[in-house]
């Protein structure tokens, strides 16, 4: 359990870690609270002060812990998400400066013949409109995003790609978590300065990816 406690600037802030499953553990330094509790506004006593910082600890304690619960919802949505990234631009997620391949890919998997349209052949050309119907076309958690991996792009090892997310940052506020994450694979552009949020229906949005 982390505490939401006020500093002497009258800023709020979490005392203690929070842990985000495969989005990674943030610790202190790295979280926001971001409510609009206003101390010097309101006046509050030190007792009354007290009690709404006991109310905003168990609130906010609440709704962490009902992520964790639904995790298994907001990394689906996650897999789905980054999927569409990958195949939106075709990202070229083999190529890696300092190793044969990245971390995540399944050699075995890998075609003959390394390129961009090998690697997508599955989802472009005449595929493209049965993903599209199949993946795109569906609301999010009516769709596998293991199964897709698997069926798409096989050469990808989900659980290891999920493995390779480093925690920036997150900010806690009445409408859920927001979270800033990166990773080291694919000379950095994999996920870089990936920036979404969770909301209280622990319905998952990312709206930045690469700058």
């Amino acid at each position: 359990m982390f505490l939401i406690k006020i500093n002497e600037d009258d800023e709020l802030y979490c005392d203690g870690s929070i842990d985000l499953g495969f989005l990674g553990v943030y610790q202190p330094d790295m979280i926001r609270v971001e409510d609009d509790y206003d101390p010097i506004e309101l006046k509050r006593t030190a007792k009354q002060q007290k009690e709404d910082l006991e109310n905003l600890t168990k609130k906010y304690n609440l709704f962490i812990s009902n992520i964790q619960k639904n995790i298994c919802k907001v990394r689906n949505q996650f897999l789905v998400w980054i999927f569409e990234d990958l195949t939106n631009c075709y990202f070229e997620f083999w190529k890696c400066d300092d190793a044969e391949f990245p971390s995540f890919i399944i050699k075995e998997k890998m075609p003959s013949i390394i390129n961009e349209d090998s690697i997508y052949s599955k989802i472009s050309g005449e595929n493209y409109d049965a993903v599209c119907n199949e993946v795109f076309s569906k609301p999010v958690d009516s769709v596998s995003g293991v199964d897709i991996f698997n069926k798409y792009l096989p050469m990808i090892n989900v659980e290891k790609l999920l493995s390779t997310i480093i925690p920036s940052s997150i900010g806690l506020n009445e409408y859920g978590v927001e979270f800033e994450i990166n990773s080291n694979e694919c000379n950095g552009f994999l996920l870089l300065a990936t920036v979404g949020n969770i909301n209280t229906e622990f319905n998952l949005e990312v709206w930045d990816n690469r700058g």
